[in-house]
């Protein structure tokens, strides 16, 4: 498991990456709840807590979470 969630880190810090040579000041993202551990873990911080629509139509509880890019110089 801790593989997995070492890939799923390093694919964080690529967005990260990407994100800030396109100017953006943060990312943002709907978490399972069974994830924000891992996103915290990651720097997100909570958000506030709503519902995902999966590809079938169903709703799926989530927590919105925000990361601010560091290093970002966009104004």
């Amino acid at each position: 498991m801790k593989i997995k969630l070492k890939f799923y880190a390093k694919i964080i810090k690529d967005l990260e990456f990407r994100a800030m040579n396109r100017g953006l000041k943060y990312l943002t993202l709907h978490s399972s709840l069974t994830a924000v551990s891992f996103y915290e873990n990651n720097g997100f911080k909570k958000g506030y807590e709503g519902t995902h629509a999966l590809a079938r139509g169903e709703q799926m509880a989530c927590v919105i979470m925000k990361k601010e890019i560091i290093g970002c110089t966009s104004h």
